[in-house]
This record gives structure tokens, sequence and C-alpha cells, in this order.
């Protein structure tokens, strides 16, 4: 009985700390350079932006 409850905490602590340094690592490589994703969602923006000027243009050539 004390066997399978060791193994059974080992399996546990082994899981939560993998969880964690999972984690851990996941948000370093999400945050670096200024965080990965707000740069992305930022380029993002400016490129609807620049989509969104670009029609304008071809919606106003159109009309001449």
């Amino acid at each position: 009985m004390i066997t399978w409850t060791f193994d059974l905490n080992a399996l546990l602590v082994g899981i939560f700390i993998g969880v964690v340094v999972g984690s851990f690592i996941t948000l370093c490589i999400v945050m670096r350079n200024g965080g990965s994703w707000s740069s992305g969602f930022n380029d993002g923006c400016h490129l609807k932006r620049i989509v969104e000027r670009l029609e304008n243009l071809v919606e106003a050539k159109n009309e001449e």
C-alpha cells in the first residue's frame, strides 16, 4: 500500500512540476522581444488599416 501511495504521489507531483515548468517556458517564449503575442496582434491591426486604405483608394479610383 505504501508503494502505491508513493507512486501515485510521485506521479502527481511530476505532472504538477511538468505543467508549471512547461507553462513557464511557454510564457518565456511568448513574451520575449516585447511580447510576441502583442506584436503579432498589433501587426495584424496595422495590416488591417493598410488593407482598408487600399480598398478606399480602389473604390475612389473606380468612382472616377
